[in-house]
């Protein structure tokens, strides 16, 4: 690598002279302290010299360019320099994900290579190597579809029931998605073939959490079932005891609980429970209880948006405008109160002769009474599919622009039968939707006005300063639609 390569990366800010003295100074202290004189080669162009120092990386980048399939997977064990961080160097920072993105690109398709060419001779290891694929890339429907029917070959079809359901999983949490048609019809193939192996979704009323739910909060409610698990909350089918209610109960993580000021949380739920509006699903009043924390909200009933989506065909232009418009009018109305929403996504949204959001207040519970920054506890907060660009980086505070921009990815979603920046692994996701131009739903095959069209590429603006504020936003998409229905 050049000399002015390296200091761009590690001194970016510093003046071309500092900067060359401070590299030289650098590369005599790691000669001195290390007590090897040609541990660096070359003038200008500087590298690593291979006699004196090994590393894991350079054996990789030589597999590569040999082809050698077998050794770069076998070298490969993770992401590059996961978890390096250097501080005030922003150049350092692109120049390590787009490595890091590289070798991981390199990294599956020799491994996708070994695979294959295992399948004709060693199935057991390209059963191995799928079920590593599926591992390093666990939202590609394509390695998820590999390793179930390698596993069904191998005459496992509990493990192939198992891997499916982690795939389905992680795409609802990651991606709000359902399996691809290829995973869904390996799904029911499997179903037909070995019916005894029981059904693909969990069975809630054998999950351990279930019974301790049931032993804590026994004495106020009849637990039933349990109808979602989130991560923010795991949601349970109830009668309440002292009315015969049939109940919501959401009860919170305990895990993002431990890292919260509970009593701050408490009243943050508190205030989004007395937010009241036609468009608003009740969140319902939090409670405190033998270790739990939980709210409770009439059950409810019907779809949501993502129900209707998961039948696979894009909702229609006024239809989808007016979900848009009923969403965004409850988004300003929240926004009033000083209240945002963070995780606008089609299971939040309730369809039918109402249009309703449900969870309003809970996320941003969840993100303000946290005792360090969101990006500090290590913790995914939101659904990257349809998260704003502040969000995947971590920022704070996190507003209203920020529900502006996850509503334009559900109504995209809505026109054209997927988020925009759309990616088969969280990775590739994060990456497009940071670094990329906000998409045209008309160009992706949305049947709208060139109105509707700039709109949602204003919602989708990189900058939050950028977007249109949501209360535009509510009378805009109220026009858009009375205009669509006529």
């Amino acid at each position: 690598m050049s000399r002015d390569t390296i200091i761009s990366l590690l001194w970016p800010n510093s003046e071309p002279e500092r900067g060359r003295h401070a590299l030289s100074q650098w590369l005599f202290l790691l000669r001195r302290d290390l007590g090897v004189g040609d541990l660096v080669l070359g003038g200008n162009d500087l590298r690593l010299n291979p006699e004196r120092i090994t590393a894991d990386v350079i054996d990789f980048d030589v597999a590569v360019a040999k082809r050698d399939h077998a050794t770069t997977a076998r070298l490969y064990t993770g992401a590059f320099l996961d978890g390096f961080l250097l501080s005030d160097a922003g150049e350092f920072e692109r120049w390590v994900d787009r490595e890091r993105e590289r070798r991981h690109r390199e990294a599956v398709a020799a491994m996708e290579s070994v695979a294959r060419d295992a399948e004709q001779t060693e199935r057991a290891a390209a059963l191995a190597m799928w079920q590593r694929l599926a591992v390093l890339d666990p939202l590609s429907g394509r390695f998820a579809a590999e390793a179930i029917r390698a596993l069904r070959d191998a005459g496992d079809h509990a493990a192939a029931f198992a891997h499916a359901r982690r795939h389905e999983d992680i795409l609802r949490r990651e991606l709000d998605m359902p399996p691809s048609p290829e995973v869904r019809a390996l799904i029911e193939e499997l179903r037909v073939a070995a019916p005894a192996a029981g059904p693909l979704a969990p069975s809630g009323d054998r999950e351990p959490y279930i019974e301790f739910v049931r032993h804590r909060l026994g004495h106020t409610f009849t637990v039933e079932r349990m109808v979602a698990r989130g991560s923010l909350a795991t949601v349970f089918d109830a009668v309440r005891l002292a009315d015969d209610a049939p109940v919501s109960l959401r009860v919170l993580a305990p895990d993002l609980i431990a890292r919260a000021d509970p009593d701050r949380l408490l009243s943050l739920l508190g205030d989004a429970a007395r937010v009241r509006h036609p468009s608003i699903a009740p969140l319902g009043e939090p409670t405190r209880l033998d270790g739990l924390m939980y709210v409770v909200a009439p059950r409810s009933s019907g779809q949501t948006l993502r129900d209707r989506l998961d039948a696979g065909e894009p909702v229609a232009a006024a239809e989808a405008l007016r979900v848009g418009a009923a969403v965004a009018t409850a988004l300003s109305h929240a926004a009033t109160h000083g209240i945002p929403h963070l995780d606008v996504t089609p299971r939040r949204i309730l369809v039918g002769d109402m249009v309703r959001l449900a969870n309003l207040g809970l996320m941003h519970a969840f993100h303000a009474s946290q005792r360090h920054g969101p990006t500090d506890s290590g913790l995914a907060l939101g659904t990257p599919a349809y998260m704003s660009p502040e969000q995947l980086e971590g920022e704070i505070p996190i507003g209203a622009p920020a529900d502006v921009y996850s509503l334009a990815c559900v109504i995209f979603h809505s026109l054209t039968g997927r988020p925009p920046h759309a990616a088969d692994n969280s990775r590739r996701l994060i990456a497009t939707r940071l670094g990329a131009a906000p998409v045209s739903a008309r160009d992706s095959g949305a049947k709208i006005t060139p109105d509707a069209d700039i709109l949602l590429a204003r919602m989708l603006a990189r900058s939050p300063a950028d977007r249109p504020p949501i209360q535009a936003v509510a009378g805009e998409l109220s026009r858009l639609a009375g205009s669509a229905s006529r």
